[in-house]
């Protein structure tokens, strides 16, 4: 990090607006630097700095925890999950003066992210939060500023089912009495996914038919006038009469398997709407 800065706070107690420019810092009768400062209005309190401080160093390290679930809740067919990120700065000072030094740490002040509690700065503006620290003679001292940011995702119940419950208890949030919640809903849907696989695996077998029938009807408009005719014909005539026989039944079975369907669907439906669950 740069080299910190020797800085006065002024406050403007002359009951008029100063104009903004430059400002001359004398201690103990010697020039001890100048710093640019704007426009001064009555009352207004600043933090001016005016030159580099060779004799503190200063370090600063950001630790990250991984988000975790706060709160999970569920109404209205919607999954609520409230979650938190919490990071942590360390400043780290050493001062090499003989007498103890007083550091004004900067904490620039993040979108979306606030102070954790129990923190309170000396002040604050729209861009930082201003911690004090004394720093002995001689001495290290450490500041640790602790930040938090909650959020809110919001997915159906539908795409929370597809999501992994497994990653939840990891980031915090117990996944059992969910996975209890849930079950009456994934059973529906493990049922709702079976009636779907055997609808397929009849229609599969209606087009099955359905290509052979063309085919047989190919074969016998290529018999016309050979000698095998009559008898291929009755043959082939046998077949089709079976094979619709056939379609006939997986017609009806289709229509009942659909009904099963959206019966299925409706009830799945309902138990989404209904669906109510707070962690």
């Amino acid at each position: 990090m740069p080299a910190p800065l020797r800085a006065v706070w002024l406050t403007n107690t002359s009951g008029l607006t100063l104009d903004g420019g430059s400002i001359s810092v004398i201690d103990g009768n010697a020039f001890a630097g100048e710093g640019l400062i704007e426009s001064f209005k009555p009352g207004e309190r600043r933090l001016l700095s005016y030159a580099a401080d060779q004799g503190v160093l200063v370090s600063a390290k950001m630790d990250s925890a991984p988000g975790r679930v706060l709160r999970i809740r569920a109404r209205d067919g919607f999954v609520v999950q409230q979650t938190e990120d919490r990071a942590s700065w360390s400043y780290t000072a050493r001062s090499e003066e003989s007498t103890p030094v007083t550091l004004i740490v900067e904490h620039r002040q993040r979108p979306g992210w606030t102070l954790a509690g129990g923190q309170v700065p000396a002040e604050s503006t729209p861009d930082a939060h201003r911690f004090r620290v004394v720093v002995p003679p001689g001495k290290e001292a450490t500041l640790t500023v602790r930040e938090v940011r909650t959020g809110e995702t919001r997915v159906s119940v539908s795409d929370f089912m597809d999501v992994q419950v497994s990653p939840l208890t990891v980031a915090g949030a117990s996944s059992d009495s969910l996975q209890r919640a849930l079950a009456p809903l994934l059973a529906k849907r493990s049922a709702l996914a079976a009636i779907e696989r055997q609808l397929h695996a009849l229609d599969s077998q209606r087009q099955t038919i359905v290509a052979d029938q063309q085919r047989l009807r190919e074969n016998m408009k290529a018999l016309r006038g050979s000698a095998e005719e009559k008898q291929l014909l009755q043959r082939y005539t046998r077949q089709l009469d079976e094979q619709e026989d056939k379609l006939e039944a997986l017609r009806k079975e289709i229509a009942d398997t659909t009904k099963q369907r959206e019966t299925a669907q409706e009830e799945l439906n309902l138990l989404i709407g209904s669906f109510a669950y707070e962690s």
